[in-house]
């Protein structure tokens, strides 16, 4: 996620993506080098966990699915 970006991210698609059920939301932040998964309950994202450099970032909804933190920034960057 850009600074360009930070707003949508966080605020648009979060409201619009817990409207329409997606039930995980990963947000990968560029600049601080992390990444942050959200999970939809009751209608609302709450934040699963928040994952930097040397560990490993996870999901709830997919069962078994772990990705290094480092893949994805070095992926994306």
């Amino acid at each position: 996620m850009s600074k360009s970006t930070m707003k949508t991210d966080r605020g648009e698609k979060f409201l619009e993506y817990a409207q329409v059920g997606i039930m995980e939301y990963w947000i990968v932040d560029l600049e601080e080098c992390a990444i942050e998964v959200y999970v939809l309950k009751q209608g609302r994202y709450k934040l699963l966990g928040k994952w930097s450099m040397g560990q490993i970032a996870r999901s709830e909804v997919l069962t078994g699915f772990e990705v290094a933190v480092e893949t994805i920034i070095k992926a994306t960057s």
